[in-house]
């Protein structure tokens, strides 16, 4: 009612898109799924030198955080952006936590039910070659 202008009628149809996507696939298969995609990367991700991860606790969701030694985190995210590999990367809403960490900010890599294992082997291949570049 405040919003000036037409409604954001788009991202209704988007959401609604969204969850009819989400709802085809047996909730804890699917968990499970992207559960063994990132035990895939963080498997190869802890055999690169210089690549630390952050926040590996129990329970967990499928999302890895990590930070190359001696790199700034934008830095590595544009290299793998180069490379067609979308992460993020900065503070990610948790300035004091990263203040806490002592770290100006992490990269963060997401998995999900449209990635596949093909899409982990082009991302540590991604990591592996920025990670190498300096």
């Amino acid at each position: 009612k405040f919003e000036a202008g037409t409604p954001n009628i788009s991202g209704v149809i988007g959401l609604s898109q969204a969850i009819d996507f989400i709802h085809q696939y047996n909730q804890s298969e699917l968990l499970e799924f992207e559960m063994q995609l990132m035990q895939r990367a963080k498997s190869q991700l802890q055999l690169i030198d210089g690549l630390t991860i952050i926040g590996d606790v129990e329970p967990k969701l499928p999302v890895l955080s990590f930070v190359v030694e001696d790199e700034h985190p934008s830095d590595i995210a544009t290299l793998l952006d180069q490379q067609k590999i979308a992460v993020r990367s900065g503070h990610h809403c948790a300035m004091p936590f990263m203040e806490h960490l002592e770290l100006s900010g992490t990269i963060r890599a997401s998995f999900f039910a449209y990635n596949a294992p093909s899409d982990v082997n082009a991302f540590i291949a991604a990591v592996k070659k920025a990670s190498e570049f300096f």
